[in-house]
């Protein structure tokens, strides 16, 4: 319920607009229009559009597009910089005006923000509305706006942020925030066991702040935490449903397990979350240079590397490079994790934010399939280039042609140019990766991975060019129509 910003229900599907069909005929030109007229949506949408062409002679052909249906301009996100907050505390929340394009964002958005508290009353969920607070801000120049609130209620206050766009079509995001308190003035019911961090990552050392929800108050809990070589187990008193606990950050661990395990009426019932610690000054800059950015099919390639910490001092360090054609990655994008996120940064399962757009389709990955390819011809010119006339075809292509007679043919196509995993550098923090090109015309990305025997990593990439002085390719008619 933290996460989906209500504790009575989940989240609600929206099925969207009813489908509609028609028919249109084109022009003269070929062109059509075809106008649609989209229903207000609360959520984001994607409209599919397909479309069935017939010609004179009965064949049909077909197409289709989509676009996304949104509720409004742009969309609203909240983030609270803590998952709940003890009575007496406040929280900073951070409103964010944000528009549909990479990167956007909607500067001077006036939004009102409302806390309501909800809680069960008679069997039934209730939203005390005579004790709704609300707050007025205005985004500033990049599309944000933070502010500082101090809950009057304890238990579970709805978080909710308002504005219009340009249109006056509503713009709304939910979260959730819990105020801890030994007493509730209100009741609440819990039937599982859950585990909140108060934050998504904690210092090395810092104690960790916990809100443990259990079915019945006033319970014995047993606590584990277990992390790299430590093991603890500690038995805490729980007061209420929702009780707040503090335990140690284990040391020299990048995450760390907390489970809870409380008597129920047949045997135990429990539950466990896993936290992130924030990582100490062990990044890598790892810089990749090449000797020069443009080289020759066969040429001896030089790249340079070079390695620093946190503090910029120069290392010794182990590091793996890989030279990759980039064709490869054309058609599908590479997907190795950062070296440093994996082994240091991970964020925890328990980041809280919230936003209104909330139903984007992201694009789906390319599955390739290997096949082998074959040589089934060859290609020779029929006459000298100077006695080609205009209009004449200049080769003739056949099968099992014999060989041109070529200096030097290339065959070395290799889509790794180079891999090695153990190149060191010295005291200054240098090495050098020498190896000579395939004979590929194409573009080149060499990425690399450094580490140190105290862990410190990093890693880098660099591009260079393969190519000749001219390019010659053979293309063929995009459309054929049969007859």
């Amino acid at each position: 319920w933290w996460r989906h910003g209500d504790p009575f229900r989940g989240a609600s599907y929206d099925a969207g607009p009813p489908p509609v069909s028609g028919n249109v005929t084109v022009d003269a030109a070929g062109h059509a229009t075809i106008a649609v007229r989209t229903p207000a949506v609360h959520t984001e949408q994607t409209l599919n559009l397909d479309v069935d062409g017939i010609d004179d002679a009965g064949k049909t052909v077909t197409t289709n597009a989509s676009a996304q249906l949104t509720p409004a301009s742009f969309y609203l996100g909240v983030a609270s910089s803590s998952y709940f907050i003890t009575a007496g505390d406040d929280v900073g929340l951070t409103v964010r005006s944000r528009t549909y394009t990479k990167d956007g964002f909607r500067a001077g958005v006036p939004v009102t923000l409302t806390f309501t508290p909800q809680y069960y009353a008679g069997g039934s969920e209730y939203r005390d509305e005579a004790a709704t607070e609300t707050r007025s801000v205005v985004t500033d120049g990049g599309g944000s706006v933070t502010v500082r609130w101090k809950p009057v209620h304890d238990g579970y206050t709805e978080v909710r942020a308002h504005a219009v766009d340009e249109r006056g079509r509503d713009v709304s995001t939910v979260i959730g925030l819990w105020v801890a308190s030994v007493r509730y003035e209100h009741a609440y019911r819990f039937e599982n066991v859950s585990i909140v961090p108060q934050k998504a990552a904690y210092r090395p050392g810092e104690r960790a702040a916990l809100l443990v929800t259990v079915p019945q108050a006033d319970v014995d809990a047993l606590v584990r935490v277990k992390g790299g070589a430590t093991e603890t187990l500690t038995v805490r008193r729980l007061a209420s449903q929702a009780s707040t606990i503090e335990v140690d950050t284990p040391r020299d661990v990048a995450r760390f397990r907390v489970t809870v395990i409380v008597p129920a009426r047949r045997g135990f019932t429990e539950a466990d979350s896993e936290l992130a610690v924030e990582p100490a000054a062990h990044k890598l800059t790892v810089a990749i240079r090449p000797e020069k950015r443009k080289y020759a099919p066969g040429e001896r390639a030089r790249f340079g590397i070079s390695v620093h910490d946190a503090a910029g001092r120069p290392v010794r360090a182990q590091v793996g490079i890989a030279v990759v054609d980039d064709a490869i990655f054309a058609l599908r994008a590479d997907t190795t994790p950062d070296a440093f996120r994996t082994l240091y940064g991970y964020p925890g399962p328990f980041r809280r934010t919230s936003g209104s757009w909330n139903a984007l389709d992201e694009p789906g990955s390319i599955w390739l399939y290997n096949r082998v390819l074959r040589t089934i011809g060859r290609t020779e010119s029929r006459q000298s280039p100077t006695q080609f006339v205009p209009g004449q075809t200049a080769d003739v292509y056949t099968v099992g042609a014999r060989q041109p007679s070529l200096e030097k043919l290339r065959n070395d196509f290799r889509d790794t140019a180079y891999w090695s995993p153990t190149i060191m550098t010295d005291a200054a923090g240098r090495g050098v990766a020498s190896f000579d090109w395939p004979d590929s015309l194409t573009s080149f990305t060499a990425s690399g991975i450094g580490v140190t025997q105290t862990s410190d990593v990093g890693s880098g990439t660099a591009n260079a060019l393969v190519t000749k002085d001219f390019l010659v390719r053979l293309s063929n008619a995009a459309l054929l129509a049969p007859r």
